[in-house]
């Protein structure tokens, strides 16, 4: 069986351990990696300047940014395809989608695992349609991507082509079936294992000033997300514990009234990009995180959580509670609720002792649930279903 697995930047985190765990098992499977010009910023890497030709290359090209992961992966089967230009009909994308097509038809490939709906000028590798399965990270779209008619558009026409899709939690399934009428018989379930790449890394202090006690957010700043409720949750419950802060880490527009968490000294907002090696260092530190989402399917943000043995607060939206055991891993708390979010973050911070158990209870309990090598056998099972 050959497999060609083709994604973005973005998703590194999860593709990283699931290629690792496809090459423990000799499976001949080359990953290739989407590296486009206006988005080099992304989970795992953080490339400070693109490699100035376009095409398909060795991961060579970016040789300092994989070394730490060279014990971790076979780099030899990781290809880059390195896109210099933001316009999908610019004649350097276009070569580059008919290089990467008859590379694919060259190498004759059993599957081709893409994980996202491929768009414009990508499309012309839906030539080889009968071959592929397609990952949906977010099955339902989030609340602020509703209104892209460009991307719904896309999404259709992946779902008519592609014979097999893949989703990573049973919570959406349902929904997903049904809102695009798409045959059970298509849809392929498996999980999220652990985010153990980021366990690996040298954390580097990103914190200016020396903090002892904090909670943290982190992840791209989005409406979706929810951020405004966490920092009113936190205002309510700030001059009860005046020594614990709030950190909010990540990229990304504020789109609430900034005034909220200026006025509070114990916010520290840090609003750029966060390298892997920074969140490192975050998690490590905070005592738990928060997720406020307001809506969502499932979040690498907890993943990466719990493979640092942090427990965290999420609202019940999606796929979001199903890694939190109440009180034994985590909280849920309903969306939008600052009153709830707040009692949540108190009793967690009143509460130490609880917190330390449930550092325990994810190292021992769930864990032991996420290694790869188990859902590896289901992705195989997949993949022989396309065969």
């Amino acid at each position: 069986m050959k497999i060609a697995y083709i994604s973005r930047l973005g998703f590194a985190d999860c593709d990283f351990p699931l290629i690792r765990e496809m090459q423990n098992k000799s499976v001949d499977v080359t990953y290739y990696i989407q590296c486009n010009c206006w988005g080099l910023k992304g989970t795992l890497f953080n490339i400070k300047k693109q490699y100035h030709k376009a095409g398909i290359f060795p991961s060579t090209i970016y040789a300092d940014l994989l070394e730490p992961y060279k014990k971790f992966l076979d780099l030899t089967k990781v290809k880059i395809i390195n896109r210099t230009n933001a316009s999908a009909y610019h004649p350097s994308t276009i070569l580059l989608q008919l290089k990467l097509l008859r590379e694919l038809i060259k190498e004759e490939y059993d599957v081709i695992h893409i994980t996202y709906p491929l768009e414009k000028t990508e499309c012309l590798l839906y030539y080889l349609h009968s071959k592929m399965v397609l990952t949906m990270h977010d099955p339902i779209p989030h609340s602020n991507n509703m209104g892209n008619r460009h991307m719904q558009q896309m999404r259709k026409l992946a779902y008519h082509l592609v014979p097999k899709m893949v989703l990573l939690n049973k919570t959406m399934l349902e929904e997903f079936c049904n809102v695009n009428n798409i045959q059970r018989t298509r849809v392929f379930v498996t999980k999220l294992g652990s985010y153990d790449c980021i366990s690996m890394l040298e954390p580097i202090k990103i914190l200016s000033v020396t903090v002892s006690s904090y909670i943290l957010f982190f992840g791209g700043i989005s409406p979706y997300k929810g951020v405004e409720y966490l920092v009113l949750a936190f205002n309510k419950i700030s001059e009860k514990f005046p020594d614990v802060r709030l950190v909010i880490a990540g990229g990304g527009r504020v789109y609430f009234d900034k005034d909220i968490y200026e006025k509070n000294n114990n916010i520290i907002f840090i609003n750029r990009y966060i390298d892997i090696r920074e969140l490192a260092s975050l998690l490590k530190g905070c005592l738990f995180t928060v997720c406020p989402y307001k809506d969502a399917t499932q979040s690498g943000v907890l993943q990466t959580s719990f493979t640092m043995e942090v427990p965290a607060i999420v609202t019940n939206v999606g796929a979001l509670p199903n890694p939190i055991v109440k009180y034994e891993t985590g909280l849920v708390v309903e969306p939008c609720d600052v009153d709830a979010l707040a009692d949540s973050i108190s009793y967690m911070l009143n509460n130490p002792q609880e917190v330390k158990r449930m550092k325990d209870n994810i190292n021992s309990k769930w864990k032991p649930q996420m290694a790869w090598a188990n859902i590896v056998d289901e992705y195989l099972k997949c993949y022989t279903a396309i065969i």
